[in-house]
């Protein structure tokens, strides 16, 4: 009975312990959570406001800055750095030496001297017109003309009998125009075609090695149009403002020319209509015409003398047939002119055998008491009879 009644008691006492056990645990939490709901998010939130950040917008474009020199504000965006302020002597002294070396590397970088015996510079902008064609030469305002400003100085005084060679259709080929250009005595005249590429410069080189320069004037052969001396020559199925057209074309094409060489032109210079307007517009622009002479009829010399247009004419073409005894014998009767006129003037072309030959006879010319002179100490020198 006895033992019965133990075993009863001893059971509701260890019940009764587990049961206070549980109850305080949900006291416990029931204080903790109530406290984290009334206080716990003011207190996180101050020490998130507590704890130091900087906030960079990632969506705004702010100031290029390098990173090195990049400053935040407050707001946490990029402020632009700024260099330290000099000071006043500081910045004296930077801007003087900033002005030294300005003036030392112009010092130190001179324009080049040009070659002894070169020509001006050209050409000359008192010496050019604009017009829809280009630039085209012109008399300047106080009077001075291109064939003679341009030309290779030549002591007028000189009494010797004067011979002039001028070669033609330079600046086609380089390797003849660069020959005729470096192995020729600069008192040889070239004439450029019109057609040839970078003209400007081919006469700045020429210029350089002291030859004076002219253009081939493209006219009209009377075996046209068999032989077709380009796009722009003049023709006598053209009317004259068509013919001046292409003058101008030809004459813009560079600068620092004396004049102009007739270039074929058999049947064109014997027409009287179509020389004087072109003539006419040679002198006055101030320029030189040299009558080549490709047929005993033309009119062109007479044309221009009775115009006063600065001229000379051709006496021979010193390498229709090319070899060398054939050139040789035409310098020879040019020297032959000379002696009996005072003056000769030769033509031919930028041939090898022409170059080599030219050179061995100017080297010697001097010996036999003449004078190789530059086409314009001839202008208006020779009888066109």
């Amino acid at each position: 009975m006895v033992s019965a009644v133990n075993d009863e008691d001893s059971s509701g006492f260890g019940i009764s312990w587990v049961l206070v056990a549980y109850l305080v645990l949900a006291a416990a939490l029931s204080v903790l959570f109530a406290w984290l709901y009334l206080g716990g998010e003011d207190t996180v939130s101050r020490r998130i406001l507590a704890t130091p950040r900087v906030t960079i917008p990632l969506t705004a474009r702010g100031p290029s800055v390098p990173v090195s020199s990049a400053v935040y504000s407050a707001d946490g965006k990029i402020a632009e750095a700024k260099p330290p302020e000099a000071k006043p002597d500081e910045k004296h002294e930077s801007n003087a030496a900033k002005d030294e070396a300005s003036k030392s590397s112009e010092q130190s970088m001179p324009t080049p001297a040009r070659p002894e015996g070169a020509l001006s510079k050209a050409p000359d902008l008192e010496l050019l017109e604009e017009t829809p064609a280009g630039n085209l030469p012109t008399i300047s305002g106080d009077g001075r003309q291109p064939w003679q400003f341009y030309a290779r100085p030549f002591p007028d005084a000189d009494t010797r009998p004067r011979i002039s060679v001028v070669l033609t259709g330079l600046g086609l080929s380089r390797s003849s125009s660069e020959a005729a250009i470096k192995q020729l005595p600069g008192t040889i005249s070239l004439s450029f075609a019109p057609y040839a590429d970078k003209l400007d410069d081919w006469i700045e080189t020429a210029r350089l090695s002291g030859h004076e320069v002219l253009l081939d004037l493209p006219m009209e052969p009377a075996s046209f149009p068999r032989s077709d001396p380009g796009p722009y020559t003049l023709l006598t199925s053209l009317s004259v403002n068509e013919n001046l057209d292409r003058l101008d074309w030809i004459m813009a094409r560079a600068g620092g020319y004396i004049g102009l060489t007739t270039m074929q032109g058999s049947r064109f210079v014997t027409s009287d209509e179509q020389l004087r307007p072109m003539l006419g517009v040679l002198k006055r622009r101030g320029l030189m015409f040299l009558d080549a002479r490709s047929t005993s009829r033309s009119l062109a010399a007479a044309i221009a003398a009775e115009l006063t247009v600065p001229r000379a004419l051709n006496n021979r073409f010193i390498d229709n047939e090319i070899t060398r005894p054939a050139i040789d014998r035409k310098l020879q009767e040019l020297e032959q002119i000379a002696r009996e006129t005072g003056f000769a003037v030769g033509i031919g072309q930028t041939y090898p055998v022409t170059i080599e030959r030219l050179a061995a006879w100017a080297a010697t010319l001097e010996s036999r008491g003449m004078a190789l002179a530059p086409i314009s100490a001839l202008v208006n020198k020779q009888s066109f009879r």
